[in-house]
């Protein structure tokens, strides 16, 4: 029993959050950590005497990683934080002083004003917390013996199978506007959600992990002659990939082409000269078919045509930019960074567009990484991604069955997300993130022998410890989202900008708290906070309109015209009266 207990807990985490959001909500992913950290310490296992452990291993890099994030949410008292550099330590005296002011105007804050190292204290605790469960995806993937692998492999397709054909349900037939599976509420965006993600680049891009799955088992069929079997690989994935083009996601199927690329050559590389033919048959009958499906509707065909010249799309430019200002971040946080997910409220400061779109995430996990993270971030990264590349080789050269069968699905997929994290944020999706997590467990099979371990139990009991921490604190692992900041009111908008010193939403919903109020008092100590919001997000022009209002409601004339000028600086066709400064 306790030998299917892994397979068990995999599949009912993945459809879990499928069915929920694609862990979107903080909540499910704590379940699912909690789910894994049980099913690990319940099969716990040793072992066996001729497994040897690289000094450079995963698990190594793991625990850096936790170190890394545990020394970025250590909370400080506000002269500690000079040991955090003068920035930091200038972001949170001003905080300090704002809210003491606040406190005197009988508004709830903070008792103790204590500042982490990252810039968005919730934000990293949602990294320390999806890091924690894909660790323990890639322990109970690890874990799976041959026989359940390739269950997993099949469970896998047929989801991947599964989504795409209600994705493109909900896109095309049956609109399902702003709820995620037509029941779960969401706040609206554009383009809006597709199936269970909010966005058809989550949606295209984890349909096309999938992909690869199912071209390496229809090769493996084929092999062992299993033609009903082949035909049901074929048929899953000529579906993922129509509704992966039919998503309108460039991104998706660049990362669809860069995956799919990489199995076709491994295949290539190992098959006969009726094998490279077959192959080769067999992807230009699948992606001409597939286009020439897609090229009749309008809307899809100027989407992929616009591929031809990506350079000239306005997307990539934006994301170019993005990706510049974001590297720019380093000079201010240089070793450490501004702590993961911090890019939402430090970015503002740094870009250089005055465009009003909001951007929460570079769209490039690998600049992200380098930009919320640092040097060390960064040299990390480097490593994990050398270990990948590592042990993809080394399972490639198994020849055991198990091992080849399985090899080359994980390096395609792998192929895809290397390839999707280019241009968009895949690995900040639970859902993708967890499972890919458990592909790349295939990776390091585990040898064992009888008996069971406490070896390393201290890792699991650390997971359970930060999924109960992250359920304990409820909304406050939610304290950066804009949907809740935007309804909130003093006490938690406060104790936000603890966690967040730098994010100008926060300072802005605090302006708006306080001249909710007609005192003077109030009003110009919220002019203040609005102020603060400017300099944080100084490429804003509706923020700075707003400031010049808040100031001419107070008789400052001068302030009013300064803000108005900057208003005027970055928008050239508006035109704001001159107010009189005598």
């Amino acid at each position: 029993m306790l030998r299917i207990l892994p397979l068990a807990a995999i599949i009912c985490a993945v459809l879990f959050l499928t069915a929920y959001g694609a862990g979107i909500y903080p909540w499910t992913v704590c379940t699912v950590l909690l789910v894994f950290s049980a099913t690990i310490l319940l099969t716990r296992i040793q072992p066996a005497a001729s497994a040897s452990t690289p000094r450079l291993s995963l698990p190594r890099l793991y625990i850096a990683t936790l170190a890394l994030l545990g020394l970025l949410l250590v909370p400080l008292p506000l002269p500690l934080t000079r040991l955090t550099g003068p920035h930091r330590f200038e972001q949170n005296r001003r905080v300090v002083e704002t809210l003491t002011s606040v406190r005197s105007l009988d508004v709830e804050t903070p008792r103790l004003m204590w500042f982490s190292t990252t810039r968005n204290r919730a934000g990293t605790l949602r990294a320390l917390l999806l890091l924690t469960v894909m660790f323990g995806g890639w322990q109970l993937g690890r874990r799976l013996d041959a026989r359940q692998r390739q269950a997993w492999l099949r469970v896998l397709i047929l989801l991947g199978t599964v989504v795409a054909v209600l994705g493109h349900l909900s896109k095309w037939v049956f609109p399902q506007g702003d709820y995620l599976w037509w029941t779960i509420a969401v706040p609206h965006g554009l383009p809006g959600p597709v199936g269970g993600f909010v966005n058809p680049n989550h949606f295209a891009g984890f349909v096309a992990m999938l992909a690869p799955l199912a071209l390496a088992m229809a090769v493996t069929d084929g092999r062992k002659h299993r033609w009903f079997l082949v035909f049901v690989d074929v048929m899953a994935l000529a579906l993922m990939t129509l509704a992966i083009l039919f998503s309108m996601s460039r991104g998706g199927v660049v990362a669809y082409v860069g995956g799919m690329g990489v199995l076709a050559a491994l295949f290539f590389t190992r098959s006969g000269r009726l094998g490279k033919l077959t192959m080769i048959a067999a992807l230009a009958v699948l992606l001409g078919a597939g286009l020439f499906v897609a090229f009749q509707n309008a809307q899809v065909r100027e989407r992929l045509l616009s591929l031809r010249h990506p350079a000239t799309t306005a997307s990539l430019q934006e994301r170019l930019q993005a990706w510049r200002d974001t590297i720019g971040m380093l000079r201010r946080y240089p070793v450490l960074g501004a702590g993961p997910n911090a890019f939402l409220v430090t970015y503002p400061q740094h870009r250089r567009t005055s465009s009003r779109a909001a951007r929460d995430f570079a769209e490039n996990e690998y600049v992200q990484v380098i930009g919320e993270t640092g040097i060390v971030g960064a040299g990390i990264l480097a490593l994990f991604i050398w270990v990948v590349l590592r042990q993809i080789r080394t399972a490639l050269a198994r020849r055991e069955e198990p091992d080849f069968r399985s090899a080359p699905a994980i390096a395609g997929a792998v192929g895809v997300m290397a390839t999707h994290a280019l241009v968009d944020f895949p690995l900040h999706l639970p859902l993708y993130a967890i499972a890919a997590a458990t592909l790349l467990g295939f990776l390091w099979p585990v040898p064992v022998r009888n008996g069971a371990s406490r070896s390393g139990g201290w890792l699991h009991a650390t997971s359970i410890a930060i999924g109960v921490l992250a359920l304990a604190l409820g909304p406050a692992i939610r304290l950066d989202a804009p949907g809740l900041l935007c309804g909130a009111r003093g006490p938690t908008l406060t104790r936000a900008l603890v966690w967040a010193p730098t994010a100008p939403l926060i300072w802005r919903r605090l302006c708006a708290e306080l001249t909710r109020k007609e005192t003077k008092q109030h009003r110009h100590l919220g002019e203040r906070c609005l102020t603060q919001a400017a300099e944080y997000d100084p490429n804003n022009y509706p923020l700075w309109r707003r400031l010049g209002e808040v100031r001419e409601t107070l008789g400052d004339n001068r302030g009013a015209n300064q803000a108005y000028r900057r208003v005027e600086e970055l928008r050239d066709w508006i035109k704001l009266p001159v107010l009189p400064e005598e």
